[in-house]
């Protein structure tokens, strides 16, 4: 089997949901699904939402009760999940062995369409974007996106058009007051 690299294959279905599709090589896969969302998008909501729906990403849904029975299927399936944030898309992405892609898929959906966003993973949400928030001047690998955020935010009207990656304590006290299945919605559907 000769490997051609970046031999991708573009589909657009009748909701107009984009497909990549590149054939896999051995027994493991990647898969994932990107969001037009982000930082970019926070305009009229409090800054830094993005940073912490990151980090609520993969819990508990309507069909998995909590991130142990997320974990479980993966642990089942060689699975690794990951959501990442940039300023206008959001990624939740999984490896997983072929056999188990469909299981991985299910959990990718749940965490996209199915969240939970209990009180307790807001609150624990918080305390990890806190700690991170807290540790990045600290370390020299933190420095590029530091920058660039900072860059972002001079460059644009902070408060119209775009307001930084990372959540900030002044809007730690105005989350608290969104209704919490708002969270991911505000990402999601807010018009570009």
């Amino acid at each position: 089997m000769n490997y051609v690299p970046f031999d991708s294959k573009m589909t657009t279905l009748k909701s107009k949901i984009r497909v990549a599709s590149e054939p896999h090589y051995g027994d493991y896969c990647t898969v994932g699904v990107a969001i037009e969302s982000g930082c970019r998008f926070e305009s009229g909501y409090p800054l830094g939402i993005s940073h912490l729906v990151e980090k609520l990403a993969f819990g508990s849904t309507s069909r998995h009760l909590s991130r142990d029975e997320i974990y479980a299927v993966l642990q089942q399936n060689g699975g690794l999940i990951d959501c990442q944030s940039t300023r206008d898309t959001f990624i939740y992405a999984a490896s997983c062995h072929v056999t188990g892609l469909d299981a991985v898929m299910e959990i990718i959906a749940n965490a996209i369409w199915r969240a939970q966003n209990t009180p307790e993973e807001l609150e624990e949400a918080k305390l990890i974007v806190q700690y991170e928030i807290d540790d990045m001047p600290k370390k020299i690998e933190s420095t590029e996106p530091l920058v660039t955020n900072w860059l972002h935010m001079v460059s644009f009207d902070v408060h119209y058009w775009y307001g930084g990656s990372f959540f900030n304590e002044q809007c730690q006290s105005r989350i608290v007051f969104m209704l919490q299945p708002n969270l991911f919605i505000v990402l999601r559907t807010f018009p570009h």
